[in-house]
């Protein structure tokens, strides 16, 4: 938690209050915002917005605020840093509807984005070729490099 005595701000002054270590006392930011430094990220070293999915090809934010407090049972709990855990299960549910969670992974200071899918639903076509063609044309890598194409060819159209 943010405060003078556990991780200060120096900015202004600022104690959150995680006594009882429920969850309205977390202050909680969308997880856009990493996704956002993802893409950048990926962008400034690749030159491309195509590695932002998985844990070890650019989707990790590490360095999650944590924060540990003794348990009822007198062992120390851990709050998980993206206001709740999401397991696999749903996160592939949610990946199939276009969502991108972000995913904690369990003990540690970080999560990922497992998956980078739009919000547009795949078309299911009669052969599998051209249902893997919607699919990837449905993920957020492959529209970035698309937008990249159609822009270059913009400006060397006028």
């Amino acid at each position: 938690p943010y405060g003078a005595k556990t991780d200060p701000v120096e900015e202004f002054a600022f104690e959150e209050d995680t006594a009882d270590a429920s969850h309205g006392n977390y202050t909680w930011a969308n997880s856009a915002y990493a996704m956002a430094v993802n893409i950048n990220k990926s962008f400034k070293e690749w030159g491309w917005c195509s590695q932002i999915q998985g844990v070890e090809a650019g989707g990790l934010v590490d360095a999650l605020p944590v924060h540990s407090f003794p348990s009822m049972d007198g062992g120390v709990d851990m709050k998980c840093p993206t206001e709740i855990a999401i397991p696999d299960r749903r996160e592939a549910e949610l990946a199939t509807n276009g969502f991108m969670p972000l995913i904690h992974r369990k003990n540690t200071d970080m999560a990922a984005f497992i998956g980078a899918q739009s919000l547009q639903k795949p078309a299911e076509y009669d052969t599998k070729e051209a249902t893997s063609n919607a699919n990837l044309s449905a993920r957020l890598p492959y529209l970035f490099a698309s937008c990249r194409f159609a822009h270059k060819g913009e400006f060397q159209h006028t």
